[in-house]
């Protein structure tokens, strides 16, 4: 997997994440649409979660449609949220992709604070590089 691949997974996680901390169980938080433009790009990713743990992310030209979960970490640090693609309706991702992705599952960990969400690639702080989202 290059790093770009890598990075695309971490954002589409990232946008599962966004909702999941600001209120209620993880899953309740998550449920809506959030959106976060990448600043050295100005591309935009906008994820919507709904609440039968089904969502649908566009990022840049780039839709896809899938099913999430959410797991709190309950010791005070990052949740994780998994995303499986199950349908991709093609285009150009914000990293350039356009490869197929349906099928693919990808985890990422991330915080909340009010109505931004933060995303990141790895379990610690340092490793949160998408965000903040905004609660649209």
């Amino acid at each position: 997997m290059t790093f770009r691949s890598v990075r695309f997974a971490a954002s589409m996680c990232c946008a599962l994440a966004l909702a999941a901390c600001s209120q209620g169980s993880s899953s309740d938080a998550l449920v809506g649409t959030w959106a976060w433009t990448m600043p050295d790009t100005s591309c935009r990713i906008v994820r919507t979660y709904h609440a039968d743990g089904t969502g649908e992310v566009v990022n840049g030209e780039k839709r896809t449609q899938g099913r999430y979960e959410v797991r709190t970490d309950r010791d005070g640090g990052l949740s994780t949220v998994a995303y499986t693609v199950t349908k991709d309706e093609g285009g150009r991702n914000c990293h350039g992709e356009s490869g197929d992705t349906t099928g693919m599952r990808y985890q990422a960990w991330f915080e909340t604070s009010g109505s931004t969400l933060t995303m990141c690639i790895g379990p610690q702080r340092d490793a949160c590089v998408y965000g903040p989202y905004r609660r649209q």
